[in-house]
This record gives C-alpha cells, sequence and structure tokens, in this order.
C-alpha cells in the first residue's frame, strides 16, 4: 500500500543525515487528486460564484473557464517536481483558475477589488525576494516558484469569500448584469422564419416528439424572445432536475434558463411555451433594471421608468417562495412575467395553427 504521508530516506552525505522527502504521492495519485478538487470546485463554483465575463456569451466564457482549468492542471503536472505532489500543492493548483477567472469576471463590477488582489499578487513574491536575498544573498528557483504559487493560491482564495458571502447573504456582490458578444438580432430569428421547426408544438408532434427534440425546439423559441425583446445577449436554454413544483427558472449570471425535465416530459405545449417565454421575460426584466440603474437620478421619475423601478425593487429583495408562497405569486416581477408568457405561448401556437392550416 502506498503511503500518502511524508517519506524520510538516507542520503550520501557524511554521517548518513537524514532528509525530508518531497513527494508525498505517486503521479498517478497525485494527478487523480487534482482532478477530483478541480471536478468539486466546478460544482460548487457554478453554484455560488460562475458569471459571464463581460462582452462575452455564456458558451464563450464557459470555453474561457474550463480553458484555464486545463491550464493550471496541465502546470500541476509539469511543476510538481518542483512544487511537490501533496494534497496541499494539489489544492494550490486547483484555487487558482477559479480565482484569477473569478478576478476577470468581476473586474468591470468590482475593479478597485480586482486591481487591489492583483497588486497583493505581485507585492508579497516580490517582497520576499528581496528580503531573501538580504538575508541569504541568494534564492533558488523551487523555493521561490513555491513561494509565489502558494502566495497566489492563498490569496487568490481569501478573495473568493466576498462573493460568496454576498451570494449566501443575497447581497449580491456582482452589481450588475454583464453584455455578451451574441446577441439574436438577425431576422432569421423570428416566428414567421421559424415556423416549420415549430410545428413541434402542434399537439400531435409533441406527443411523439423525443426529449432532445423539444429542448431544441425550446431553443428556437428562446433566440426568437431574444430578438424580439432587445436582449444584448444570448439566451441558453438546458434541462435541468428541479423540484416538482418548479416549471423553469431564470440564472442571469449565466443568461441560462433551466427547464424541468420531468416538466417537459409531461407537459403540454401551451405550457411549455408559457414557461419558456416567463423565463426569457425575466431576462428583459433584469436589462429593464440595469437601465434604470445607470440612468441620472434626475430622470428616474419619468413614467417609462415606473416598470424598472419596481422590477428593481422587487428583484433586490426578491421572494422566491420557500417562505411564503404568496408573496412570491404576487410579485409584480412575477404577475407579469406570467401575463407575458400566456399571451406569448398564444401567439405561437396561433400562428402555428394558421401555418398548419394554410399547409394542408
Amino acid at each position: 500500500m502506498l503511503s500518502r504521508s511524508v517519506q524520510t530516506y538516507k542520503t550520501d552525505f557524511p554521517g548518513g543525515c537524514t532528509m525530508r522527502r518531497f513527494h508525498a504521492m505517486t503521479k498517478s495519485e497525485y494527478l487523480l487528486f487534482m482532478l477530483e478538487m478541480m471536478l468539486l470546485f466546478k460544482v460548487l463554483h457554478n453554484a455560488f460564484l460562475f458569471r459571464c465575463i463581460r462582452d462575452l456569451s455564456a458558451s464563450y466564457s464557459e470555453l474561457l473557464f474550463r480553458a484555464l482549468i486545463g491550464i493550471f492542471f496541465a502546470a500541476g503536472a509539469l511543476l510538481s517536481k518542483y512544487t511537490g505532489r501533496s494534497n496541499c500543492s494539489a489544492l494550490m493548483y486547483t484555487v487558482l483558475p477559479y480565482g484569477f477567472y473569478t478576478l476577470i469576471a468581476c473586474f468591470h463590477d468590482r475593479p478597485a477589488f480586482s486591481i487591489a488582489v492583483l497588486l497583493v499578487l505581485l507585492f508579497l513574491p516580490a517582497a520576499w525576494y528581496i528580503l531573501q536575498r538580504a538575508l541569504t544573498g541568494r534564492v533558488g528557483f523551487r523555493r521561490m516558484l513555491r513561494f509565489g504559487l502558494c502566495t497566489s493560491a492563498a490569496v487568490l482564495a481569501f478573495s473568493l469569500i466576498p462573493p460568496v458571502f454576498g451570494k449566501i447573504c443575497q447581497t449580491p456582490f456582482f452589481s450588475k448584469s454583464v453584455t455578451a458578444v451574441y446577441a439574436p438580432t438577425g431576422e432569421e430569428h423570428t416566428i414567421a422564419n421559424h415556423l416549420e421547426d415549430l410545428v413541434i408544438f402542434s399537439e400531435q408532434e409533441w406527443n411523439q416528439a423525443a426529449l432532445k427534440d423539444r429542448q431544441d425546439a425550446l431553443q428556437i423559441v428562446a433566440n426568437i424572445e431574444a430578438r424580439y425583446l432587445g436582449l444584448p445577449h444570448e439566451l441558453n436554454v438546458c434541462l435541468a432536475a428541479l423540484p416538482d413544483n418548479i416549471n423553469g427558472n431564470y440564472q442571469d449570471q449565466q443568461h441560462l434558463i433551466r427547464i424541468n425535465v420531468d416538466f417537459l416530459e409531461e407537459a403540454q405545449p401551451y405550457d411549455v411555451l408559457t414557461t419558456i417565454c416567463h423565463e426569457a421575460y425575466h431576462a428583459y426584466q433584469a436589462r429593464l433594471c440595469d437601465v434604470f440603474r445607470e440612468t441620472d437620478e434626475d430622470y428616474r421619475n419619468l413614467l417609462i421608468f415606473e416598470e424598472s423601478a419596481v422590477f428593481l425593487k422587487e428583484l433586490t429583495n426578491y421572494e422566491d417562495g420557500t417562505s411564503d408562497l404568496m408573496k412570491y405569486y404576487n410579485q409584480y416581477v412575477e404577475s407579469s412575467a406570467r401575463s407575458y408568457g400566456r399571451e406569448s405561448a398564444y401567439e405561437y401556437l396561433d400562428r402555428i395553427e394558421a401555418y398548419l392550416d394554410e399547409r394542408g
């Protein structure tokens, strides 16, 4: 059985002095442990911290995020001969990509915070290097690399505390949403141009459609709604195992509409269309709040901002229904989304029925 504890061995130095070994794991153990930690952190990060980077869509942000994880995983594998193979070094390489990604993502909202963390990351290794040079006259590459990576991981780990704390306490660390590269503004994203694809929402087609085909159809509707509502970003549709009383929800930080997979399997087209349009309208409400926040206070009393002010107030103190279902139901941000969802669903179904009658 391989031991994960630090081992000792005899050297050829005079007197046979004993030195502590640098590696507590084999390479395969080390890489497997680091992979497990990165996957665990990915789940936690998605739950608490993941957010699209400004001017990047959710898909591009996720691609960059995965690239950072891959780079630091490779760095951990290649540099382990200098930094050691242990639980601590694996955790060090695990924290680094998540910390750096969070700094990049929050730079637009919290530039002072991001810059302060980056300055600390530069200052501590530089100060340590200068001090070691003054005391010993030389600094080994291995020691410098270990100290730089360890301090960076520690600083970035502490920098994750404010956004996590804000998420838990429902006082968001990220003050605004982000825009994305891809905004579905082209003429192709209209009901008229997708009637053949939307036929799946007819009763006969829907009952025979596979789950994946239903999801693809919902993505088409989300694209149409994003264009119609004038959203400056894409809407991404995914299936999720949500509680039975939740048909779907919208996560603004990822521009993501999650649909309850059980609901999608059992519900009829009208209910599904109502849900997807309802959630798309929540994205529209969030963008109205952005505009209201960025508007000069002298103009915020204009009638055009009346709804936006209500949306901002309710979304800031959002009642999710866990403690008071009626409070959730009676929020204007929810009642207006329900109205929009119902009206939109009827329009889709009417247009589909007219198209089928015309097609014969």
